[in-house]
């Protein structure tokens, strides 16, 4: 891919990420409900360091893994999504996201996933996305039933975070699937 992706849904974009970010990003990595979800352990410093790392990463290399979300109409971070896994081999991939506090509820995590998945879906041969979230994370339950994905089980002991292993549950979403419910 010679440039990164810029993908937009309705009103928010996937970008990559800036150091003008630093405020948003730090409120991100340091809210106790995204970190308990992700083993984030940051402070100013290392925070500021992990967005450094980040952003110079995309000018070498050029590897859309991560993505900013954005309000398109002012470019304010709200969060972000990610490629978690990918295996051509298999033609598999998952997507993680968070959205800063201040802006959840408005349907930015289901926007974000909708834009990446139509991407990933339409612009490679992938035929599954598994996604996965904390039992206990029931505003991610209904962002991934929102989308449509298939309840497949629970892996259990699944995920190490700050405070041991949690149980994750696990569903699919199969590319038929996904751009026959698009259209």
């Amino acid at each position: 891919m010679k440039e990164f992706p810029i993908i937009e849904e309705k009103n928010i974009i996937l970008r990559k990420l800036e150091l003008s970010d630093y405020a948003g990003y730090l409120d991100y990595v340091t809210d106790e409900k995204i970190s308990s979800q992700f083993n984030f352990n940051y402070n100013d410093e290392s925070a500021k360091l992990r967005l450094e790392e980040l952003t110079q990463k995309y000018s070498q290399e050029n590897k859309p893994f991560v993505w900013a979300i954005a309000l398109k109409d002012t470019n304010e971070f709200v969060g972000m999504i990610t490629i978690d896994s990918i295996s051509f081999a298999n033609k598999r991939f998952s997507i993680a996201y968070g959205i800063r506090s201040v802006f959840r509820g408005n349907n930015y995590a289901y926007l974000a996933c909708i834009a990446l998945i139509d991407f990933i879906f339409n612009n490679f041969d992938m035929h599954r996305l598994e996604l996965a979230h904390n039992i206990d994370n029931i505003a991610s339950q209904k962002t991934i039933e929102k989308l449509g994905a298939k309840f497949e089980g629970i892996a259990r002991e699944s995920k190490f975070y700050n405070n041991g292993f949690k149980d994750r549950k696990i569903y699919s979403i199969l590319k038929h699937e996904w751009l026959k419910e698009s259209k």
